[in-house]
């Protein structure tokens, strides 16, 4: 005999445990191809760039630029009117993962988020963090 068949859970809408698509929408495209987000822009741009939106931006440039995913965030300063922003990503992914390559970026801003310029400042391996074993 058969046992008897369970009710399929109800569905109220979205599930919350339900994968997000990460991809960007066209919508959520800014005129430089990075993700825009929308929040402090007015007519005259990203005036008023905080730490915070300079770093997001900063990351999604550095994405666009090395199609490679940024690990984080290590230093935000001021740059004169824009910031310069220190992002952190994998260059080269090692089995295991503490022999990987990372590299660090230094992202420059303009004052309303436009990309001003990049440049890797260090490459080093994942379990060599103290500088003495750079490649």
């Amino acid at each position: 005999m058969a046992a008897p068949r369970k009710a399929a859970p109800r569905r109220t809408g979205t599930r919350k445990d339900a994968p997000r698509d990460s991809a960007p929408r066209d919508s959520d495209m800014g005129e430089n191809g990075a993700r825009d987000s929308g929040a402090g822009r007015g007519a005259a741009g990203l005036a008023g760039l905080s730490a915070v939106r300079a770093a997001e931006e900063a990351v999604a440039q550095i994405r666009l630029l090395t199609g490679r995913e940024p690990e984080a965030v290590v230093g935000v300063e001021r740059a004169g009117d824009g910031w310069a922003v220190t992002v952190e990503l994998v260059e080269t992914h090692r089995i295991p993962d503490s022999a990987d390559i990372l590299a660090c970026y230094r992202v420059e801003l303009a004052p309303d988020g436009d990309l001003a310029g990049y440049r890797r400042t260090q490459r080093y391996a994942r379990g060599h963090v103290d500088g003495r074993h750079r490649t």
